[in-house]
């Protein structure tokens, strides 16, 4: 199939019969005196003007044929070889979600797409993610593709294959809005042979970041930080909204120059509820307009405490700010056993109480146990009790004195610490590091700093931008295996 971007570049053909009646009159190269003109009734007659009109040379067709062909070139000729196997690299980034003409930007050029793949009657087709190259949807059919159904439901970070690693036998194809600059330089290099670009919208503006952390005064409360971005051109007035449950701690109006980033910090009380920032109204990409903390993810813990445990432990984990009692070990995300009871929690801080007897050398921490292994506990402290049986299976020491294991950590579907220090011993539970070191033994039993760990939702500013960009346009020599101009 073939054809013409700019036909009517065709009309200038007229030129060629112009080109041959001007070769048919000359003006006479030379005067030569004769004896008798009648000698001469069958040489070329001379016009009025001195033109001498003849048989055109053989020169205008050369010089037609050269009018012709420029007149062709200036009409961008086309043709379509054999269509060889196409792959589609389609944008699936936060910004293709913007909503334009009733729809995202990637709908919007998914149908764009479609119609293209069919008017290249191209029969071998890749659609591939740019956020997970390795992800690909192949058919025979483009119009049978349901891509907004087979790409990710939550949009995805670009990443681009270098060029050298796309494959050689395939015509590239690219879809993309040109938001993301990384993939602007990508397609200047990459061997594209099309690219169909979309995106009309510039502004937009977004929560970037919602971040908690537990207040450590306030049992219950947590501190929160919220930044707002305007990601767009021109001045955006936003009302920021911070929820939790069905509570609005804040409401703020917000006017944010272009670029600009608001941080908003306060602390609240949550009440076990989740935490959400959020802007009203919407604007084109709703994606990036709230984020949540879940309720689990910032609530404080559950724990379970034992009766028969020391009394002044059980003062230390009561005072503890993001832990909190209750009666049952069923409810407990964490136990803190001093008996023989069940095991019922799927956190274990198991403390050994029988017997005691001063520790006679230097306590050393070993790497498993974390910033614990910065704490200095002078052994003249300590006393040390028995362990209940014999030690056996699998566990890792944590703390240790000599050859003696005095913390360890069991391996299991259950996170299980155990520990012989004497928590009732005042030499020891008087002083400071006391606190310091049940709050590590539990942050090891929970796997993770309770009191030092932020918890925290983002979204990256530049995924937020939404201008479209133009995206180079280049001409690749060899086989295209597509539309060739």
């Amino acid at each position: 199939m073939a054809g013409l971007s700019l036909p009517w570049w065709l009309i200038a053909l007229a030129v060629i019969p112009l080109i041959r009646w001007l070769h048919r009159w000359q003006a006479p190269l030379s005067e030569t005196p004769v004896s008798a003109v009648f000698l001469w009734e069958t040489a070329a007659s001379i016009g009025a003007g001195g033109e001498v009109s003849r048989k055109p040379e053989a020169a205008w067709r050369r010089r037609a044929l050269i009018a012709a062909l420029l007149v062709v070139a200036l009409a961008e000729p086309w043709w379509q070889r054999a269509v060889g196997p196409v792959t589609v690299w389609i944008d699936d980034s936060l910004s293709m979600s913007a909503i334009e003409r009733e729809d995202s930007r990637l709908a919007n050029g998914l149908a764009i797409l479609e119609q293209a793949l069919q008017d290249s009657d191209t029969r071998s087709v890749t659609l591939r993610s740019l956020s997970d190259p390795a992800k690909a949807l192949l058919g025979n059919d483009p119009r049978a593709y349901d891509a907004r159904t087979w790409l990710a439901a939550s949009p995805g970070n670009p990443q681009p294959l270098p060029a050298a690693l796309l494959n050689p036998d395939a015509a590239h194809w690219l879809l993309t809005d040109g938001a993301d600059e990384r993939l602007v330089d990508w397609a200047a290099n990459a061997p594209l042979t099309r690219v169909i670009t979309v995106g009309e919208g510039t502004e937009n503006t977004a929560v970037t970041r919602l971040a908690a952390r537990p207040d450590l005064e306030t049992p219950g409360s947590v501190h929160v930080l919220a930044s707002v971005s305007n990601q767009g051109d021109r001045e955006a007035i936003r009302r920021l909204r911070i929820e939790s449950g069905a509570r609005i701690l804040e409401s703020r109006t917000l006017t944010l120059h272009p670029g600009e980033t608001r941080h908003l910090t306060a602390t609240y009380a949550l009440g076990g509820a989740g935490l959400t920032a959020s802007l009203d109204p919407n604007d084109a990409v709703s994606l990036d307009d709230s984020l949540t903390l879940a309720a689990s993810a910032i609530a404080r813990v559950p724990v379970h405490l034992d009766a028969a445990c020391p009394g002044e432990l059980s003062m230390a984990i009561r005072s503890h700010p993001v832990l909190v009692p209750v009666a049952t070990s069923g409810a407990a995300q964490l136990q803190v056993i001093c008996s023989d009871g069940p095991l019922l929690a799927e956190a274990i801080l198991r403390v050994h109480v029988s017997g005691s007897e001063p520790a006679t050398g230097p306590l050393v921490w070993q790497p498993g146990a974390g910033r614990l292994q910065e704490l200095n506990l002078p052994w003249e402290w300590i006393s040390v009790a028995t362990w209940d049986a014999e030690l056996d299976g699998e566990f890792e020491t944590l703390l240790a004195t000599g050859e003696k294991p005095l913390v360890i950590r069991r391996p299991g579907t259950m996170s299980v610490v155990e520990t012989v220090l004497d928590m009732s011993r005042p030499s020891f539970s008087h002083q400071p590091e006391y606190a310091v070191v049940v709050a590590g033994l539990i942050d090891l039993a929970l796997n993770y700093p309770l009191l030092d760990s932020a918890v925290i939702s983002t979204i990256d500013p530049i995924a937020s931008r939404i201008v479209p960009a133009e995206l180079p346009v280049k001409t690749f020599t060899g086989s295209s295996n597509g539309v060739t101009r």
